[in-house]
């Protein structure tokens, strides 16, 4: 269900992104060569699923961190 949110939430980024996973552990929203998240000058955005647990972030909460990270996307 969270890989699904993830990947709905990158839509508008599609031409931004190499490739969007999930395994057991986290997802993980890869960008193209060229394009960087300004913030911290990261190429990856990475979110273990241990945060996800009761009485921490919602899947709601996840996918504004990961849009937040998007909008800050610039070509290098």
């Amino acid at each position: 269900m969270s890989l699904t949110a993830i990947k709905r939430a990158c839509r508008p980024y599609k031409s931004l992104i190499l490739e969007i996973a999930g395994d057991s552990e986290c997802f993980e929203v890869i960008l193209k060569d060229g394009y960087v998240s300004t913030t911290y000058g990261e190429t990856m955005w990475v979110f273990g699923r241990d945060n996800l647990a009761p009485g921490q972030m919602s899947v709601s909460d996840m996918i504004n961190e990961l849009e937040l990270w998007l909008g800050d996307v610039e070509q290098q």
